[in-house]
């Protein structure tokens, strides 16, 4: 480790450290995912915003592709545990409509 920091802090100079930092967390998020078969082609690539520094085209589909299959996967559990039925209204506060027995917040007055 403290060679990898020492060589770290020596592309402070060079402008290559947030590179290999951001690239370096984007590989921790992989390894989260369980994802670590995808080499991520880090490089300076063209974009709709120009020429950014980030993974390669091909596997910036294949990771929307996986992130919408676990999606798809995870609202599915959902459905099955019962966490989106329309019908129970379920993340929706109640509406709360005040009864003939529930007092008001303020005490009425006689007026005579």
């Amino acid at each position: 480790m403290g060679l990898q920091a020492a060589n770290m802090v020596n592309s402070l100079n060079s402008g290559t450290f947030l590179l290999q930092l951001r690239g370096g967390l984007k590989k921790v998020v992989l390894t989260a995912y369980g994802w670590d078969d995808l080499k991520l082609g880090h490089d300076f690539h063209q974009t709709k915003q120009g020429l950014r520094f980030t993974i390669s085209e091909s596997v910036r589909r294949e990771v929307l592709a996986r992130l919408l299959k676990l999606n798809h996967e995870r609202y599915a559990e959902e459905v099955a545990q019962g966490l989106h039925d329309k019908h129970k209204g379920v993340g929706r506060k109640p509406k709360i409509r005040p009864s003939a027995t529930q007092p008001g917040l303020f005490k009425e007055t006689d007026k005579g």
